[in-house]
């Protein structure tokens, strides 16, 4: 693993749509740094699912970009796993409630997160569809993080749930007791 990437930027005066548009702007810098190769951005809600869809979808029309979430049908969603394995996706819009548990999806080198939910399950599930047995090279995670806002709350919940985990993972069950 490579780690994580916090991206934060101070947008507090602004709308709620307006700082949407500024993740999403986030978004398409992250896309064009890459240059090339498989991402997958994570999102937790439905419509922020269809919005990066849509807007991906307009500003990058030469990119294959799929939609994955839990009101697609499950032999599209099937459809979309079998082209993401075969390198036939280059950026893969997903919720994590949906595509973080099971999936092989290590030909993507870079997940970004648009959103999280509190659970920390969810997290390390979305994370570990990218880093897995045959990834051969870094993964890197990145967190879309509008200060003041939820997205911090949420972030800074799920990094204290991870620093307890660790804490646990690295001692011995005498020295807990």
């Amino acid at each position: 693993r490579e780690g994580e990437n916090k991206l934060k930027f101070e947008q507090r005066k602004k709308s709620a749509e307006q700082r949407m548009q500024d993740k999403i702007e986030v978004i398409k810098n992250k896309i064009d740094e890459a240059g090339g190769g498989t991402i997958i951005v994570w999102a937790r809600f439905v419509g922020e699912l269809k919005l990066l869809h849509q807007q991906l979808k307009k500003s990058y029309p030469e990119k294959n970009i799929a939609l994955y979430y839990g009101g697609i049908t499950k032999s599209k969603r099937s459809q979309i796993i079998k082209s993401f394995q075969k390198g036939k996706v280059n950026i893969l819009i997903a919720n994590p409630a949906t595509a973080g548990t099971g999936l092989n999806l290590q030909l993507s080198h870079h997940q970004i997160f648009f959103s999280n939910s509190y659970s920390m399950e969810e997290r390390q599930q979305a994370e570990d569809r990218s880093h897995r047995i045959g990834q051969a090279v870094s993964v890197l995670y990145e967190d879309i993080i509008v200060e003041g806002t939820v997205d911090e709350t949420v972030f800074q919940m799920l990094q204290a749930k991870k620093d307890l985990l660790d804490f646990f993972r690295s001692k011995d069950i005498s020295e807990i007791i």
